[in-house]
């Protein structure tokens, strides 16, 4: 996937100048837009996700150091890189305390340009896959202590005290998933699908093709809509498709028949 980068100068030409020397089809990158000062880099911000932003360590009305402080607070996950001139180095230093992960000095280097941008977007794809492996874990982890409820070894003020979040959860119902190739994948859609229209839910692999998805529910959120959710995904997928959809139940009642009726169901 492409990356949006952002670039902030106060000076024209020098912002016309790194758009034409940045590879920007060799670095997979998207020119999301420019800025002249720093103001004008957090409205841009606002407005659209950007991954890489080039900023001048001086500019009117926000100078550099003050929008690297500030997208640091706000958009931890953006990548800083300083220009600067060799008069302001020790500015420079100043912002690496705020995630810059690069400066460089005026006038830019077309090839020094190229390899910063390319550390940086190296940078951004290990912090993903870190991200990835966090999110996998915590999924796993809530998975095993809703397996746990179900089965009977947790109980239900034990899952509220690791997930709080449960709290605020009234009722939930299991839904049983066959899917004859590309199972994963396609779970993977249906989970995408119900969380859009704004379901919780949670999901385990109980077989090679076959799969339990957890939808929860707070006592405000309607439950029927699932169904033109579930009948959209059947009929995109290009493989067979059989969904097993339980019944409805409270939170705090015993949720193992729920679950075995859903199996049966499948079966």
């Amino acid at each position: 996937m492409a990356l949006n980068l952002l670039i902030a100068d106060d000076e024209y030409f020098i912002r016309q100048r790194l758009k034409k020397i940045i590879p920007w089809t060799a670095l997979n990158l998207n020119f999301i837009g420019e800025a002249e000062n720093g103001m004008e880099v957090m409205e841009l911000l606002e407005q659209h996700p950007v991954d890489i932003i080039i900023l001048d360590i001086k500019m009117p009305k926000m100078t550099g150091i003050q929008a690297a402080e500030q997208i640091h607070e706000d958009y931890p996950q953006t990548k800083i890189i300083i220009l600067s001139g060799y008069n302001d180095f020790e500015y420079a230093r100043t912002a690496m305390r705020y995630g810059v992960t690069d400066y460089l000095l005026k006038p830019v280097d077309t090839l020094v340009l190229k390899s910063t941008l390319e550390d940086c977007i190296e940078k951004i794809a290990l912090s993903k896959k870190q991200h990835r492996q966090i999110e996998k874990l915590n999924h796993y982890e809530k998975c095993t202590a809703l397996t746990n409820v179900q089965n009977g070894s947790l109980d239900i003020q034990g899952l509220y005290t690791n997930y709080p979040e449960f709290l605020q959860i009234t009722h939930a119902l299991y839904i049983g998933a066959f899917v004859f190739e590309n199972t994963e994948m396609a779970v993977h859609r249906l989970i995408t699908a119900l969380r859009l229209e704004g379901f919780q839910c949670e999901y385990t692999q109980e077989a090679e093709y076959i799969y339990v998805l957890q939808i929860f529910f707070t006592a405000r959120q309607a439950s029927h809509h699932i169904g033109s959710v579930l009948t959209e995904f059947v009929e995109k997928e290009k493989h067979f498709v059989f969904l097993s959809v339980g019944n409805l139940f409270s939170l705090t009642e015993s949720w193992n028949p729920y679950f075995k009726r859903v199996l049966h169901g499948l079966s």
